[in-house]
C-alpha cells in the first residue's frame, strides 16, 4: 500500500494483493520506520467501518481512513478505480481522502516493482 501526503490531502494506493486482504479481513495496513526507536513508526490502515462516508483519523502515531462497509465492497468487487471524500476537520477545513487501486504505471521506472499493481488499462 502507497501512501501520499501532500498538503490536506491523503491518497491511499493499494496494489492486487492489500485489495485481496481489505476484501477478506475488512483491513489493511502498512507502516514505515524512522529511526532506530520504536516511536518512530507511522502506521496507515485502511479499515472498513460502520460509517456514512470516508474518515480518516490520527492518533498514537497511527493514520487510519474509515471506509463505509457496503462502498468497500463495491468497490473492491468493482472496476471502480478510486474513491474519495472532502471530510472536515474543523469548522473551517477539511481533508481530501482518496482510496485508490494502484495501476502499473505507462512509463517504466527503474527500482520500482510493480508486479502487484493493478494492470493499466491503456497499456
Amino acid at each position: 500500500m502507497k501512501l501520499r501526503i501532500r498538503g490536506n490531502s491523503i491518497r491511499l494506493r493499494l496494489s492486487q494483493q492489500d485489495v485481496k486482504v481489505f476484501r477478506e479481513k475488512g483491513r489493511v495496513e502498512d507502516s514505515i520506520q524512522f529511526g532506530a526507536t520504536a516511536g518512530g513508526q507511522l502506521t496507515y490502515v485502511l479499515e472498513s467501518a460502520e460509517v456514512t462516508k470516508l474518515k480518516c483519523d490520527f492518533s498514537d502515531s497511527i493514520i487510519t481512513i474509515f471506509v463505509p462497509t457496503e462502498l468497500g465492497t463495491m468497490w473492491v468487487d468493482s472496476q471502480l478505480v478510486g474513491i474519495e471524500h472532502l471530510d472536515a476537520t474543523t469548522e473551517k477545513d477539511q481533508v481530501r481522502i482518496l482510496v485508490e487501486k494502484d495501476f502499473k504505471c505507462m512509463h517504466v521506472r527503474i527500482n520500482e516493482d510493480e508486479s502487484d499493481s493493478f494492470p493499466h488499462p491503456k497499456i
